[in-house]
């Protein structure tokens, strides 16, 4: 922890390294990465829907995308989100995530992509706290 004192930033710099780490995972567990899947066309690696149509969401740019889902993740882990909390599990943030649709594979995938198990709280999986 005193490297954390020792280096500004440190911090900053591993959160933000966690979650781009975790976001990767679930862009993986969304079929992002699979050439011409929905969530590819749509610049939504995270598969993100729009709460107030239920639709997936469409970004201009990956870059956008990206940005969305980090914000997601982001709030998440700071237990500023209206569904996530740090200390859930990640097996119940796929089933929140998921809408309960293959909620124990894509838990499984994102678990596998990290190394943890289902059972890590969402804080853990970018190390530092965001």
């Amino acid at each position: 922890m005193r490297l954390l004192w020792i280096v500004p930033g440190l911090a900053l710099a591993m959160a933000a390294s966690g979650l781009l780490r975790w976001a990767r995972a679930i862009a993986r567990a969304e079929g992002y990465y699979v050439p011409g899947s929905l969530p590819q066309r749509l610049n939504n690696p995270g598969a993100l829907k729009d709460p107030a149509t239920g639709q997936l969401r469409a970004f201009v740019s990956p870059a956008q995308g990206w940005a969305a889902l980090l914000t997601q993740l982001r709030l998440a882990i700071q237990g500023r989100s209206a569904h996530y909390r740090p200390d859930m599990p990640l097996r119940d943030f796929a089933r929140i995530w998921t809408g309960g649709d293959n909620a124990e594979g894509w838990a499984a995938v994102v678990a596998r992509e990290l190394g943890v198990s289902m059972e890590a709280p969402v804080r853990s999986l970018v190390g530092v706290l965001a």
